[in-house]
């Protein structure tokens, strides 16, 4: 199997220009499609928190697109 390697502590591509709704949406996106495969692949024990990863990434972007006072 891969060896894990951590992300390195250097900024080399400009991680100043992203944001936390960048983050969230990628986590979104990728992990959706993880947990699918995963699925698929009958790894439920990796789906699970995968999902629940993108729910919660999914929920973050809509309560920051959400308006403040709907009222």
């Amino acid at each position: 199997m891969g060896q894990y390697t951590s992300m390195p502590k250097q900024d080399p591509v400009g991680w100043d220009d992203i944001n936390a709704e960048d983050v969230a949406a990628y986590v979104r996106d990728v992990s959706e499609q993880l947990a699918n495969m995963a699925r698929q692949m009958g790894l439920d024990a990796i789906a699970q928190p995968l999902e629940q990863a993108h729910l919660a990434a999914r929920q973050l972007l809509q309560e920051k697109a959400a308006p403040e006072d709907a009222a």
